[in-house]
C-alpha cells in the first residue's frame, strides 16, 4: 500500500492531466483522512531526505485543515505524526512551514495543547542544534497566530510567561553578531532569518493590527516595551558588522560578498521593520511610558548609528546603484523613518541640528530625484506615477526610500530650527541655476553672482555629481512643494517663489522635458492659494494658469494629469471662480481629446465638475459638448470590444467612468435644449443597440441614460422611438427581467402617449410589458409584477385611444395567468389589478370587450387578496367610481369587502419595528425577513410608477362616495335616487362591521401626504349621534 500511496502522490502534485490529477488528489486526500496508517505513511515522506517531502508535507497540512473544518475527530495519533515531522532533524525549515497553518488552527480549536506546545518551544530553543531552534521558532510562530486579542481579559487570561521565555531563551543565540564574525553558516542565517520574520510579523500584528479594541492589546505591546532579551536581539541584528565589512560599524552589510551581503541585509531589513514599528509606538506614549520601556535610554545611541550608517554609505556609492540592491531601498526607507520617528525627541534635537545640512543635501535631495524605474512608471503607468508623487507630498503611505525621505523632511522642518529657511532658499537657488544651465536665463550679472556664490556652498554635493540641472530643478520643486504646507504664513519665502516665477515663465513655457512639466504642476496646484495675492499680479497668476493648460495634451500622458489635478484646483476654487471661467473653453478641447485614452479618474472627475460649475459656457459652446460625446462613445465602444475580445475584467473602471460623464448630461437643467443634438451624437451607441442580438455590457447604461432624456424633454425623440422594439432583446438577455427598463419603459408611456397613439407603438410596448409575465416557470419573483404595473399604465395613459384588439388580448392574457395556482402574493395582486384600471378607465369599452364573461371576472376581482399600499388603494378607487355609476352594485357583502381592505390598508400605514437578532433566527423568521424584502421591493416599484391615481386618497373617496348616498343635500346628486341603500345595508351588518364602518366614515386626512395618519373628525358629531 505504501508503493501504491507513493504513486497517488507523485501523480497528485505532477501530473500535467488535469483530469488524472485531480481525481488522484481527491482519492489521496480520501485515504489519508480514513486511515492512520495511510497518515503516519505521508508523515514519512514528510520528515525523510526525499525528492516529495515538500508535497508530502502540504498534503499534510491540507489533511488536518480538511479534517478539522469538516469536524472530523482529529486523534491523538495524527498530532503526535505531525509534531514528529516538526521536530525531525530530517524536515527542513520549508517542510516546517508549510504545516503552519493547519498546526495555528489545531491549537486554536484544541486549547488542551497549548500547554505541551509551549513547554515544547521551550525546550527546542534553548537548544545548541540549529534545526532543533527552528522547530521551537516554529511553535513559537503557531502560538502567536493562535493567539486570541478580541478582548482585554482573554488576552490576559491566555498567559503570557511562554513569550517572556522565548525571548529570554532564544537571545543567547545572537552571542554569535556581538562577536562580529564573519564566519556565520548558512543554517544559522537561515535561523536568524526565520527569528526576523516571525518577530516582525509578531509586531505588526501588536501594533499594526486594525482592531476595534485596541485596549486588548495593551498587555502585550507593554511586555515588549519591557523585554530586555527582546531589545537585545533587535541590536544585535543591526548592530552586526562583520570584520571585513568596508564600512566597520555599518549597520548595512557591504563585504563586496553579494552573496553573503544580500542574506545578512534581508535579516536587517526584518529586524528595522520591527524597531521602526515599535519606535513609533513607543514615542507616541506619554513621557514616562516611554522611559519605562528598554527602548528609552537607547535612543541616542541609536540615532548616532542610523546617521553614521546612512552619511558612510551613501558617501561611497551612487544613489542609482544604492537603489538597484536587492533590499537596500526597503533597509534605508526603514533607517529614514527611524530617524524621522526620532527626530521629534526633544533631547535629540542636538544630533539632528547638527545633522540638518548634510541630511537636505546628501540624503534628502538625493532620494527625491526621479529614478529609473519611476521614469518606467511614467511611461507606462502615468496615472500610477502621478499616484505616487501625491502619496510623497501628501501621506507619505508607500515603503520607498523616497517617501521616507519625505517624512523625515518634514521631520526637520516642524522640529529643527532653520530647516525649512535652508531648505526653501537652497530649492530656489538651485532651480535657478539649473535654469541658467539648461537656457541660459535672462539674469542680470548681479543675480547669477549671488547664485553662484551661493552654490558654491553645496557645488561638492552628490546633486552636482551624480545629476543633472534637470534632475536638481525637478526634486527642487518637490521639495517646495512638500513644505507647502509650512510657508502658509513665511511671506519671505512666498516672495522669493514668486520672485522665481516672474523671471522664468519663459524658461518653464518652453521646456520640453516631461519631467519638469509634471513637477511643476504638481508644485503649483499646492500653491494655487498663497501666490500672487495682490491684484496687480493675478495676470502672473493668469499666464501661469494658461501654462498649465498648454500642459494638458493628450500626447503627454502623464503630464495631463498632473496638470488636471492642479487645474481641478484652479477651477473648483470658489474665490478663482469668476476670474478663470473664461479659461474654462481654453483648457477643455485637450481635456476631451485626453479621454479617448485617460485612465485617471480626476480626468473624468473634473470634466464633470466643469459641466456643473460652468453650464452657460458650455451652452454658448455646444459643441464642446457634441466633441465631449463623440469622443465618450468611441471610447465606450472601444472598451466593449476590449472586454469582449480580451476577457479584460479590469476595463470595466474606464468604462463605467465614461457612462458616468455622459448621464451627468441630462440632470444639468441648462442642457436640456441640446439633449436631442446629445442622441444624435449617441447614434453609433443606439444603432449598436439595433444590430447587436448579444449582451453589450452598456444595455443598463443606455436604458438610464434614455430614462434621464425622456423624464427632462417630457417627450419621446425619434431615436428612442427607434430602439423601442430593441428593448426585446435586452428583457431576453437579462432572464426575462425588466430591471432599469421598468423605469424607463414607466418614461416611455407617461410621456408618449401622442408616439403610443399609433396602434405599432402600442403593440411593441404591451408586448414587452407581456414578455416578463408569460413565462411557464413558477410566479416567484417579485420583478414579474412590474410587468403587470407596465400594462396598468399604459391602459391609464391611453385611456379610450388603446386599441381594441390589443385590449382584448392583453385581457385574455391576464384571465390565462389569474387561472394558474401558482400565480400567487403580490404578483398576483398587481396582475388582478389591470382589470381595476380598465374598469377605473374604459369600463364601458372593458364591459364590451369581456362580454358574458364580466361577471366572472368581477367576481375575481372582487375576491383577490389585494397588496396594501397602491394596489389596496386602487381597489377602492375603482370600486368606488363603478357604484357611483352603478349603485345596484353596493351589496353588504362589498361593503365587507372594502371595509376589509380598508383595514389592510390601515394596518400597513402604522409604523411597525421589526428587529431581528441573527443569533436567535428560526426558520419563521427567515421567511419574515424574506416577506419584508419583498414588502419593500413592491413599495420600490410604486415610487418609480407614473401613476396618476397615488394622488387621491382611498379614504375620503370612500367616505364620500357612500356619504354621497346616506344625504340628499342637493337634488341633483347623481345617487339621490338610493338614500335608502346604506341604511338597508347596514341592517345586516354585524355589530362590529357597524362600527367599523362608522369610523371610516368619520375619517379624515390631516394632509395629503402619504405617511399622513387619518383622524376623526370631531367629537361634536359623535355626541350628536349619540343624543
Amino acid at each position: 500500500m505504501a508503493q501504491e500511496l507513493y504513486k497517488l502522490l507523485v501523480l497528485a502534485y505532477t501530473s500535467t492531466e488535469n483530469a488524472k490529477r485531480q481525481n488522484a488528489e481527491i482519492q489521496l486526500m480520501s485515504v489519508v483522512m480514513e486511515n492512520i496508517q495511510n497518515f503516519q505513511s505521508i508523515a514519512q515522506i514528510a520528515k525523510s531526505q526525499d525528492s516529495m517531502q515538500s508535497q508530502a508535507a502540504s498534503l499534510l497540512n491540507s489533511a488536518v485543515l480538511k479534517m478539522l473544518s469538516s469536524q472530523v475527530e482529529i486523534q491523538l495519533e495524527h498530532a503526535l505524526l505531525v509534531f514528529d515531522v516538526i521536530t525531525s532533524q530530517q524536515t527542513s525549515l520549508k517542510c516546517k512551514q508549510l504545516l503552519q497553518k493547519s498546526m495555528s488552527l489545531l491549537i486554536k480549536i484544541k486549547k488542551t495543547i497549548k500547554p505541551d506546545i509551549e513547554n515544547k518551544m521551550r525546550q527546542l530553543v534553548k537548544s545548541d542544534q540549529l534545526w532543533e531552534i527552528q522547530s521551537g521558532l516554529f511553535f513559537f510562530k503557531i502560538l502567536v497566530d493562535s493567539l486570541e486579542l478580541s478582548s482585554y481579559n482573554l488576552v490576559i487570561n491566555q498567559g503570557l510567561d511562554w513569550i517572556r521565555d522565548f525571548f529570554d531563551l532564544i537571545y543567547p543565540i545572537f552571542k554569535r553578531l556581538d562577536e562580529q564574525s564573519g564566519d556565520l553558516s548558512e543554517e544559522y542565517i537561515i535561523t536568524i532569518r526565520y527569528y526576523a520574520q516571525i518577530v516582525l510579523e509578531y509586531c505588526e500584528k501588536l501594533f499594526k493590527q486594525k482592531t476595534h479594541n485596541k485596549e486588548s492589546l495593551i498587555p502585550l505591546q507593554n511586555l515588549m516595551f519591557k523585554l530586555t532579551s527582546f531589545q537585545i536581539t533587535l541590536f544585535a541584528i543591526f548592530k552586526y558588522s562583520p570584520q571585513n565589512n568596508l564600512l566597520q560599524s555599518c549597520i548595512i552589510s557591504c563585504t563586496n560578498n553579494e552573496q553573503f551581503d544580500n542574506r545578512i541585509n534581508e535579516v536587517k531589513m526584518y529586524g528595522l521593520k520591527c524597531l521602526q514599528i515599535l519606535i513609533n509606538s513607543l514615542l507616541s506614549k506619554s513621557k514616562n511610558d516611554q522611559k519605562n520601556s528598554v527602548f528609552y535610554n537607547q535612543q541616542s545611541n541609536l540615532t548616532q548609528l542610523l546617521l553614521y550608517s546612512i552619511f558612510a554609505y551613501t558617501r561611497q556609492a551612487r544613489i542609482s546603484d544604492i537603489l538597484q540592491k536587492q533590499f537596500l531601498p526597503s533597509i534605508l526607507s526603514s533607517m529614514l523613518r527611524l530617524l524621522a520617528h526620532l527626530g521629534g525627541q526633544a533631547e535629540l534635537y542636538p544630533q539632528f541640528q547638527d545633522s540638518k545640512n548634510a541630511l537636505i543635501a546628501d540624503i534628502i535631495y538625493p532620494f527625491l530625484i526621479t529614478t529609473k524605474s519611476e521614469y518606467e512608471i511614467m511611461k507606462e503607468q502615468p496615472e500610477e506615477f502621478v499616484n505616487i508623487a501625491l502619496d510623497v507630498v501628501d501621506k507619505q503611505e508607500s515603503d520607498l526610500p523616497k517617501t521616507a525621505a519625505t517624512t523625515l523632511l518634514e521631520t526637520l522642518c516642524d522640529h529643527i530650527d532653520g530647516s525649512t529657511s535652508f531648505l526653501a532658499q537652497m530649492a530656489i537657488v538651485l532651480i535657478s541655476s539649473a535654469i541658467l544651465e539648461l537656457s541660459q536665463s535672462q539674469l542680470n550679472n548681479q543675480q547669477q553672482q549671488i547664485i553662484l556664490a551661493d552654490l558654491q556652498k553645496i557645488s561638492n554635493k552628490k546633486l552636482f555629481q551624480e545629476f543633472n540641472a534637470v534632475d536638481r530643478i525637478e526634486s527642487s520643486l518637490m521639495i517646495l512643494t512638500i513644505i507647502s504646507y509650512l510657508v502658509q504664513k513665511r511671506q519671505d519665502i512666498i516672495q522669493l517663489m514668486e520672485s522665481l516665477l516672474q523671471q522664468n515663465l519663459q524658461f518653464f513655457t518652453n521646456t520640453t522635458e516631461q519631467i519638469i512639466k509634471v513637477r511643476f504642476a504638481l508644485f503649483f496646484g499646492y500653491y494655487l492659494d498663497n501666490l500672487f495675492k495682490v491684484e496687480t499680479q493675478f495676470q502672473i497668476m493668469l499666464n501661469y494658469i494658461q501654462l498649465l493648460i498648454s500642459y494638458a495634451k493628450p500626447q503627454e500622458p502623464v503630464v495631463l494629469y498632473q496638470s488636471i489635478d492642479a487645474l481641478k484646483d484652479v477651477f473648483e476654487d470658489d474665490e478663482l471662480k469668476h476670474k478663470t471661467g473664461g479659461l474654462v473653453a481654453n483648457v477643455f478641447p485637450a481635456l476631451i481629446s485626453g479621454l479617448a485614452f485617460s485612465t485617471y479618474e480626476k480626468h473624468f472627475e473634473m470634466i464633470g465638475n466643469l459641466l456643473k460649475k460652468f453650464p452657460l459656457m458650455f451652452v454658448q459652446n455646444e459643441n464642446y459638448i457634441i466633441s465631449l460625446v463623440q469622443i465618450l462613445v468611441q471610447r465606450i465602444i472601444q472598451e466593449e470590444n476590449l472586454i469582449k475580445t480580451n476577457s479584460d475584467s479590469n476595463r470595466y473602471i474606464h468604462f463605467t467612468r465614461c457612462w458616468n460623464v455622459i448621464r451627468q448630461l441630462p440632470t444639468i437643467n441648462e442642457f436640456s435644449p441640446l439633449l436631442l443634438k446629445i442622441e444624435q451624437a449617441m447614434q453609433p451607441i443606439y444603432q449598436s443597440l439595433v444590430i447587436h442580438e448579444s449582451r453589450m455590457n452598456f444595455d443598463e447604461e443606455l436604458v438610464l441614460f434614455i430614462s434621464s432624456v425622456i423624464q427632462k424633454l417630457q417627450q419621446v425623440s425619434p431615436f428612442q422611438r427607434e430602439i423601442l422594439p430593441c428593448f426585446s432583446n435586452i428583457i431576453t438577455r437579462q432572464s426575462n427581467r425588466l430591471l432599469q427598463l421598468y423605469e424607463t419603459l414607466n418614461m416611455y408611456m407617461y410621456y408618449g402617449r401622442n408616439y403610443f397613439l399609433q396602434e405599432q407603438a402600442q403593440h411593441i410596448y404591451f408586448n414587452l410589458s407581456l414578455q416578463t409575465l408569460m413565462q411557464e416557470e413558477a410566479f416567484e419573483d417579485i420583478d414579474l409584477a412590474e410587468g403587470a404595473l407596465l400594462i396598468q399604465l399604459g391602459i391609464q395613459v391611453l385611456n379610450i385611444d388603446i386599441s381594441q384588439p390589443l385590449l382584448a388580448y392583453v385581457f385574455q392574457q391576464v384571465l390565462q395567468l389569474i387561472a394558474k395556482e401558482n400565480v400567487t402574493g403580490i404578483i398576483r395582486s398587481r396582475i388582478t389589478a389591470i382589470f381595476l384600471v380598465a374598469f377605473y378607465y374604459i369600463p364601458q369599452q372593458s364591459c364590451q370587450i369581456l362580454g358574458e364573461h364580466f361577471q366572472n371576472v368581477y367576481h375575481k376581482v372582487l375576491n383577490t387578496q389585494y397588496h396594501p399600499g397602491y394596489d389596496i388603494k386602487l381597489f377602492i378607487l375603482t370600486i368606488c367610481k363603478l357604484i357611483q355609476q352603478e349603485p345596484q352594485l353596493l351589496t353588504t357583502d362589498l361593503i365587507q369587502i372594502i371595509i376589509q381592505n380598508l383595514e389592510s390598508q390601515e394596518n400597513e400605514e402604522k409604523p411597525e419595528k421589526t428587529d431581528f437578532d441573527d443569533d436567535m433566527m428560526d426558520d419563521d423568521d427567515n421567511d419574515d425577513i424574506l416577506e419584508e424584502e419583498e414588502r419593500l421591493q413592491a413599495k420600490q416599484q410604486i415610487e418609480q410608477f407614473k401613476s396618476e391615481l397615488q394622488n387621491y386618497d382611498e379614504f375620503t373617496v370612500f367616505r364620500n362616495t357612500i356619504l354621497g348616498f346616506k344625504y340628499q343635500q342637493d337634488l341633483s346628486f347623481q345617487y339621490c335616487r338610493h338614500p335608502e341603500i346604506i341604511g338597508l345595508i347596514k341592517q345586516k351588518l354585524d355589530t362590529s362591521t357597524q362600527q367599523k364602518l362608522n369610523n371610516y366614515l368619520k375619517y379624515v386626512r390631516i394632509d395629503n401626504s402619504e405617511s399622513a395618519r387619518k383622524v376623526m373628525t370631531t367629537g361634536k358629531r359623535k355626541h350628536q349621534q349619540t343624543k
